[in-house]
């Protein structure tokens, strides 16, 4: 019965209450003892090693999220920053056209005093600077 296959279970028992044994006595190294990331290997089964791996991806798939909503709301900033700056500059023209606007007025409400302008001059005076 030997030569069929009854002794191999036997055996592969007899080895495997003999690991623990084999396993303190030799001194694994570093590379051995560690996986990648420096983590150590000591999970008892495959389940809690698949789950290791699963919440490691999880945590890097949040890092990298976490990543791109701060890149998002940096250029956001950056948008609103110019739109900023171009309202500002919009303003500021909108204010010069209306300082000219009322500078015009008052030349040709001069110019009338003087004669050289006539009603005509001041209401289109008047009306370019009420657009302004």
């Amino acid at each position: 019965m030997a030569q069929h296959g009854f002794c191999r279970p036997v055996r592969s028992a007899f080895h495997l209450q003999q690991l623990p044994e084999v396993l303190s006595a030799r001194k694994l190294s570093a590379q051995q003892c560690h996986r990648r990331r420096s983590h150590p290997f000591t999970f008892s089964n495959l389940a809690q090693h698949a789950k290791v791996q699963e919440a490691e991806a999880d945590a890097l798939k949040a890092k990298e999220q976490a990543e791109a909503s701060r890149n998002q709301a940096s250029e956001e900033t950056l948008r609103l920053q110019r739109t900023v700056t171009q309202m500002q500059a919009a303003h500021d023209v909108a204010e010069l056209e209306y300082e000219i606007a009322q500078k015009n007025v008052e030349a040709v409400e001069t110019r009338m005093k003087s004669g050289s302008a006539n009603l005509h001059d001041l209401d289109n005076a008047r009306s370019q600077s009420s657009e302004k």
